[in-house]
């Protein structure tokens, strides 16, 4: 590898040579390339002569372990697995519960034990080889599925535990298998019942997550590559596509050189033994990087020559490098107020090379957040409204009522932005709340009316990590608050209710008054206005609220009724800059 350094630096030469003059490599890299040239030439040589081949040696050292930590892993989770089989198959009323077919008392019965487990397949099968009990999912959450579509009494180690067959290691034998997650990793034990075979417990883990947990164990990429040759499961996020197992013999393995998603890797082939049978075969990879890496941290002698001829190109670079770095320090102070929320910013950066187009880039990629940051706000809003056809437009009304509210109280553009907000989520919290209690037609219960009284709780927790300002979230969690103390959830008094809560309250009291509902028609306006009126003497909502509310009522029910694009989340331009977004 270190011996293409020259090729591989030449080539870099050309394509610096035919690159127009505006190119910022270009302008940084060409006064010192010529010496560049010289440290990678020498630098080559050494590193060749001395270092590459004891390097190389320990790096198949490496990965040659890194192999012996993923059997042992692979061990260790086929103790794990069996006994997951001593514990179902021992199991009190498991044997009993086969030979009946009773799947309610298995689910009971095998449902926590695998639960407590790693387990992510398990399949009870009577003598047959019929599935009684099956379930695949992932352990935190394993619960009863459909009976499979594949057929585990078909498989060899499954079919020699229901023929009762036993080997040097007892009567328990292990596969790998196609199940309905994939291929897995499986053990196969009897069940008896009155020292009679009755069936078989078949537990498992899928090969991906073997694979993934190996890696982390062996600090080393898995592949496993099923009696084909072909990989059925790996910790690479990459493709695999065109990867087989095949290579050059070393001990007791084989080196593969793999690329995958563009990186170049070097991997020992070795089987996987499972119940001392081999069951596939497995690639234990390591990236190049690492052996780089690994020459880097051991070329203490070439270093102080490297050091010594390299100071010369460093400082020519730095000072011709400081010609451009007031773009990029303006794209950094940028950037930082990017990532702490601000969408509305933009570079203001123009110029004819890579640093123009990193700037251009990055003004796309801030007005992209901008749109996908709105979209994820109108999808909250759409998903409220979406659950009762009956409240459809609500969100969206009340938001854009709170902005003429705010509007004609005079207040100033950012809090009528954030009560129209404030508004459009005052019900998001709904989304919480299960349909049997939202959409009950008759009257609610108290522990009913208990779970309807945690929507604004529940909306808060959903808003609060978004960044949205402290209005928006006050409306969210305050709109049923009323001012003689009476509402929810803090039972706040007078004042103590924020502005932007009053606003949506009586936005969202009148929106629910006015429009038809399941129970009954929408009131008439003067009637609307009569209720709120009373509201107000009573002390639930801001009677100068209410006042406004009524000056502008006539306009808005105008509007309402004549323009269908009310309806419409974004009918009112939203300014990303009145809020600030998580861009973490």
């Amino acid at each position: 590898m270190l011996a293409n350094l020259p090729r591989r630096a030449w080539q870099a030469l050309c394509r610096l040579a035919a690159a127009p003059a505006s190119r910022v490599r270009w302008k940084i890299l060409a006064p010192f390339v010529a010496l560049s040239l010289v440290v990678s030439l020498v630098g080559t040589y050494l590193a060749t002569r001395l270092v590459s081949a004891p390097l190389e040696e320990r790096f198949t050292n490496q990965l040659v372990e890194a192999s012996r930590v993923a059997a042992d892993s692979v061990r260790r989770l086929e103790q794990d697995q069996l006994a997951v089989v001593r514990s179902v198959a021992f199991t009190e009323g498991v044997p009993g519960a086969v030979v009946r077919g009773d799947h309610p008392a298995l689910e009971q019965l095998v449902g926590p034990i695998v639960a407590n487990s790693s387990i992510e397949v398990v399949y009870v099968l009577d003598a047959w080889g019929r599935p009684v009990f099956a379930a695949e999912a992932a352990p935190s959450s394993l619960a009863p599925s459909p009976a499979p579509e594949i057929d585990p009494a078909a498989w060899p180690f499954v079919e020699r535990v229901l023929a009762g067959q036993t080997d040097e290691m007892g009567d328990k034998f292990a596969g790998l298998a196609e199940t309905n997650i994939g291929s897995a990793l499986l053990v196969a034990g009897p069940i008896r019942y009155n020292n009679r075979l009755v069936g078989a417990v078949v537990v498992g883990t899928s090969a991906t997550t073997v694979a993934r947990q190996v890696k982390y164990q062996a600090l080393a990429d898995l592949t496993i590559f099923g009696g084909d040759g072909a990989p059925v499961a790996s910790s690479f996020a990459g493709s695999l596509e065109g990867l087989s197992a095949g290579g050059e013999a070393v001990g007791d393995g084989s080196l593969l050189q793999w690329n995958v998603a563009a990186r170049d890797y070097t991997s020992v082939l070795v089987p996987l033994n499972v119940r001392g049978e081999q069951i596939a075969t497995v690639a234990v990879s390591l990236p190049d990087e690492f052996l780089a890496t690994a020459q880097a941290s051991t070329q203490s002698g070439a270093a102080v020559f490297f050091a010594a001829l390299t100071t010369g190109v460093l400082a020519i670079g730095w000072s011709l490098s400081r010609l451009f770095t007031g773009p990029l320090s303006r794209l950094v102070l940028i950037s930082k107020q990017v990532a702490a929320g601000d969408l509305t910013l933009k570079s203001g950066i123009v110029r004819r090379d890579e640093i123009g187009d990193l700037a251009a880039s990055f003004d796309s990629m801030t007005e992209a957040l901008r749109r996908q940051h709105l979209g994820a706000l109108e999808a909250l809003v759409s998903a409220v409204d979406a659950r009762d056809p009956y409240t459809r437009g609500h969100s969206v009304r009340v938001g854009h009522l709170a902005h003429e509210l705010a509007q004609a109280m005079g207040l100033d553009p950012r809090d009528i932005q954030n009560f129209q907000l404030g508004g459009y989520f005052h019900d998001v919290g709904k989304i919480g709340i299960r349909d049997a209690v939202l959409l009950k037609p008759g009257a609610l219960t108290p522990e009913e009316r208990a779970i309807i009284q945690t929507h604004p709780s529940v909306g808060y927790q959903i808003l609060a990590p978004i960044g949205l300002p402290q209005e928006v979230l006050q409306a969210v969690v305050g709109h049923h608050e009323r001012l003689d103390g009476s509402g929810y959830p803090f039972g706040l008094r007078g004042e103590e209710v924020p502005l932007a809560a009053r606003v949506v309250t009586v936005a969202d009291v009148y929106d629910a008054l006015i429009t038809d509902r399941p129970y009954r028609a929408g009131l008439e306006l003067a009637e609307v206005l009569y209720m709120l009126r009373k509201d107000a003497a009573a002390g639930l909502v801001d009677p100068d609220i209410v006042s406004v509310l009524a000056d502008i009522a006539e306009d808005w029910e105008i509007q309402r009724r004549n323009e269908p694009e009310i309806l419409r989340f974004d009918s009112v331009e939203l300014d990303p800059g009145m809020f600030r977004a998580s861009v973490a």
